[in-house]
């Protein structure tokens, strides 16, 4: 098999391999929920080069959103407020 740096697929491996090595640095130097979340959305947008992120971590028994993380390219914060949660626009309930 040839493994050339200049071929799209393994310039896409290594890619896939750098994210999944970095995720999986970050779960295991991270203990609180909430820090592993707000990180999470950083690394997001560093991989796929956006400029925002929203995590929603769902509660399976209640069937409702625990908690957000946003990331705008500036602010990093973390919802769990009830009050805030309910905030949340019907459209992005429903991806879950």
């Amino acid at each position: 098999m040839i493994t050339k740096d200049s071929l799209v697929h393994t310039k896409r491996y290594k890619l896939v391999f750098s994210a999944v090595h970095m995720v999986y640095r970050l779960v295991n130097s991270t203990y609180n929920t909430k820090e592993l979340l707000l990180r999470l959305t950083r690394l997001i947008c560093q991989i796929i080069h956006a400029s925002s992120s929203d995590i929603f971590l769902l509660d399976s028994a209640k069937k409702r959103i625990a908690m957000i993380a946003a990331f705008n390219n500036r602010i990093n914060m973390s919802i769990e407020k009830r009050s805030e949660i309910d905030k949340v626009p019907q459209e992005e309930k429903d991806v879950a």
